[in-house]
């Protein structure tokens, strides 16, 4: 269970896919894990692809609009050439870009959401700070995000996607049941220097 995603994590770390330098070091952290037998029971992974784009970063706001369409348009070229390739992708503002700028683009998106190729997750308007925002302002994002989802793809999220936060509110478990939500992903649990995740 946990040894594997802490495993995965470490690998995320030291492999660089692009430098086989780096495969040697990933190995050698991987063979006492190839060692342990198998329990009674066995994990499935699944790999999805996502782009993390940050809707107001260190370009133009409307950079964020054309690098939305960019970044989708490149994924599904990428499922015209591996077949199973599936990628998943937050924030319903984004979706909302392509909607209006991209009318076309849009209409593949909403078949390969049908196709079960683009997955939606998050439910939420935007990937919000876990900390700053107010519950009501957490609620107001999952009502817009889902409706969103909802009217355009009908269907929710039932997948809350965090990954780029830098806290958690304990308001988060009630409001995501209410909102839905099923799962949790998250990848930063791990990142902090001060204290070791158990």
């Amino acid at each position: 269970g946990w040894e594997a995603l802490l495993l995965a994590n470490k690998l995320n770390d030291i492999c660089d896919p692009t430098d086989p330098n780096t495969y040697e070091e990933a190995h050698k952290l991987c063979e006492d894990y190839y060692k342990t037998p198998n329990a009674s029971s066995q994990h499935q992974i699944y790999a999805c692809g996502h782009c993390h784009i940050d809707a107001a970063w260190l370009w133009p706001f409307n950079e964020t609009r054309r690098k939305v369409a960019r970044s989708i348009s490149v994924q599904f070229r990428l499922m015209e050439q591996y077949p199973d390739f599936r990628h998943c992708q937050s924030s319903s503002l984004f979706y909302e870009y392509i909607k209006e700028d991209y009318p076309t683009l849009f209409e593949e998106v909403k078949e390969k959401v049908a196709a079960g190729k683009l997955i939606p997750v998050g439910g939420t308007y935007l990937e919000f700070d876990g900390n700053l925002p107010s519950g009501e302002s957490m609620c107001r994002h999952f009502l817009y995000g889902q409706r969103f989802f909802k009217e355009q793809f009908g269907q929710k999220c039932t997948i809350f996607f965090m990954p780029d936060t830098f806290g958690y509110s304990a308001n988060l478990p009630q409001i995501m049941k209410l909102s839905g939500i099923k799962y949790f992903y998250t990848n930063k649990m791990s990142w902090n220097v001060f204290n070791n995740f158990p």
